[in-house]
């Protein structure tokens, strides 16, 4: 899964942008949205002729473009639940 976000003017993550593929059903899934809400997802078909990595690169060029970063480490929060 390759997992993308957004900041808004404040440097807030805002916004997320992913990425995965469902090898089983032949596909990959492109979801997109704003942190706390649902979101949107659209299927694409695996192309049997084109890298699978390719594919999924294709998908992911536009969100960087539009400033889209994978987040370090030391951005995502910690959740324990007991």
């Amino acid at each position: 899964m390759f997992k993308l976000y957004k900041r808004d003017e404040h440097g807030q993550v805002s916004h997320y942008y992913e990425v995965w593929v469902e090898p089983q059903n032949r596909r990959i899934i492109e979801h997109w949205g704003t942190l706390g809400q649902q979101g949107e997802a659209e299927p694409h078909k695996i192309k049997l002729l084109r890298s699978l990595d390719l594919q999924v690169e294709d998908l992911l060029r536009p969100a960087r473009e539009q400033g889209f970063v994978e987040l370090d480490r030391g951005d995502h929060s910690l959740l324990l639940v007991d």
